[in-house]
């Protein structure tokens, strides 16, 4: 039962009983006063559908109730319908009920002046009428201001959300103009630097090096431009996979350090996210071993995937620098296992360095 319905039926049920204790006491047949219950209880009920409409029916009851007693008196189902028609109709349609009900309450004392003996009977019935059609004003009144600021509350929260997105989105192309005239230039330099490198040094043993540089730098361009359109919202390749993780070996192997991979479980059965944030570890933890490791000349990286989680170790054989300090790399890995509830691990190993990811499925 909604709100509005336990309202109807509570209200209807108090003025059928007070109806039923006035009219104990006059000449009323009991089956008339009966009908006269029962249509001002279904009338009650249904008084928010069709306000004007129940005022209408419960008016007709009233003055066949005052002309069956021969005696004009309040009805409190009356005042309800004029409240209900001053809360949900216009307020001239108000008007128009209070001062309909004012005739005939008035024409009902000067028909039936049985209770013309109470000199103040005709100024308080029409003094109710007014008092309900106030009332009904005033709570009108009172909803549409509550309608208004929840209206607005709710205009301002779309607003500041706008605001949000507005603001995060320049910040996003303002990063990725940076990022495009400065890493990505550079980037470009890098690469045709090495190619001209390349060219003077042909035939020489530092052509292929040059050339695999040059390769690295396009591949280095590559995920920046990838970068860019994520920050644009407009992503250009597909995150990399575990798919692309031998040729990260490859070109890991082509500089020099020998890598052994072990990969082992449902690898492809991880999602593209995780899939893609081992690639990023594997690559990440590599790349420390050729920047910072001192001596390495391996490494071996396991990838092992089970029900429960997914496992990532990469472990060289050379030693930390000794004024190795944690870069942005491990903050880095670090924020992207903790995206899925993971962890990371690194320090000195038997005879070289270790990193540890588990990221729990």
């Amino acid at each position: 039962m909604t709100p509005t319905v336990a309202v109807n039926v509570a209200v209807a049920v108090a003025v059928v009983i007070w109806d039923a204790g006035n009219g104990s006491g006059l000449p009323l047949d009991e089956r008339v006063l009966a009908a006269q219950l029962v249509v001002t209880a279904a009338a009650l009920l249904v008084r928010h559908r069709a306000p004007v409409a129940v005022l209408g029916v419960l008016l007709a009851v009233a003055v066949s109730r005052w002309w069956a007693a021969d005696a004009a008196l309040v009805e409190p189902g009356l005042l309800v319908g004029l409240y209900t028609v001053a809360v949900r109709r216009p307020r001239w349609a108000a008007f128009v009920a209070c001062g309909s009900y004012a005739a005939v309450a008035v024409a009902g004392v000067a028909l039936w002046p049985r209770t013309g003996r109470l000199p103040e009977t005709p100024v308080l019935m029409v003094a109710t009428g007014v008092a309900a059609v106030a009332i009904g004003f005033a709570v009108r009144t009172r909803r549409d201001y509550l309608a208004a600021v929840e209206d607005r509350a709710r205009r301002l929260e779309i607003e500041r959300d706008q605001r949000a997105r507005l603001a995060a989105a320049d910040e996003r192309a303002r990063i990725a103009r940076e990022m495009h005239d400065i890493v990505a230039h550079n980037l470009t330099v890098m690469v045709t630097l090495s190619h001209g490198a390349a060219v003077a040094a042909a035939g020489g043993p530092a052509a292929d090096t040059m050339l695999e540089v040059a390769e690295v730098g396009r591949s280095a361009l590559a995920d920046v431009r990838g970068l860019l359109g994520t920050l644009r919202d407009q992503p250009r390749d597909p995150a990399p996979g575990l798919g692309g993780l031998e040729v990260l070996l490859d070109s890991v192997r082509a500089a020099g350090l020998r890598v052994r991979s072990t990969l082992t479980g449902p690898v492809t059965t991880l999602a593209p996210g995780p899939q893609a944030a081992v690639y990023r570890f594997v690559q990440e933890s590599l790349t420390n071993v050729l920047k910072h490791a001192v001596d390495a000349t391996g490494a071996d990286v396991t990838v092992r995937v089970s029900e429960a989680e997914c496992v990532v170790e990469v472990v060289d054989d050379g030693s930390a620098a000794v004024d190795a300090e944690p870069g942005h790399g491990l903050i880095g890995m670090r924020e992207r296992a903790a995206l899925y509830g993971g962890t990371v691990r690194a320090g000195p190993d038997a005879g070289g360095w270790r990193v540890l990811v588990r990221l729990p499925r």
